[in-house]
């Protein structure tokens, strides 16, 4: 049979159902740049966030970050006024966060950076640096910027599973330190 190219709208099974094979081993199936794959073959839901600086944060006091502008959202599964990502696709997801934790004094001393996911409630993924001794005692900085990365893959159930992200910074207490909500985002991942 001649090389030709095949022009349809569908292609299924004579059944109805089934498997159907495209190729066969040793060849290489090519998809076109340009091309929009959608379905199964996806990592979506997907979503990117970015947030607002908090400024003059407390010592020592976990705090939601507040995500509140969205760069995308395949499915709508992020809110912006919770701050919170409940994906409605069952599967393994990999999610990452970036908190800057910054002051600009000469008299403000940060101790310590905290970044968490949280999935229901409860942290599962963390990300933890000390920038001094033992909460001052030591050695301290001043003028110090320290960013946290966290990211991991986590399972949601596609229904009621949520995931938000908390930081806590520790600093001496006259020190008013800022906290920029960077990104938060996730995407669900094929062939897991």
């Amino acid at each position: 049979m001649a090389d030709g190219i095949l022009k349809v709208g569908q292609i299924t099974t004579s059944s109805g159902s089934g498997t159907i094979t495209i190729g066969q081993s040793g060849e290489t199936i090519n998809i076109p740049s340009g091309t929009t794959v959608s379905g199964a073959g996806t990592n979506t839901p997907a979503f990117l966030t970015t947030g607002t600086t908090q400024t003059n944060v407390a010592d020592s006091t976990t705090t939601k970050a507040q995500f509140d502008t969205e760069t995308y959202d395949t499915a709508g599964n992020y809110d912006t006024s919770t701050y919170r990502f409940t994906p409605t696709t069952a599967g393994k997801y990999f999610i990452f966060a970036n908190i800057k934790f910054f002051d600009d004094s000469d008299t403000n001393v940060m101790y310590s950076t905290d970044l968490q996911i949280y999935k229901n409630g409860a942290s599962v993924i963390r990300q933890q640096t000390r920038l001094s001794g033992t909460d001052g005692s030591a050695s301290t900085f001043f003028n110090v910027i320290n960013t946290e990365t966290a990211s991991g893959v986590v399972e949601a159930n596609g229904s009621s599973d949520y995931f938000e992200v908390y930081w806590d910074l520790k600093h001496n207490s006259s020190s008013v330190c800022d906290v920029m909500n960077n990104y938060f985002g996730a995407y669900k991942l094929i062939g897991v």
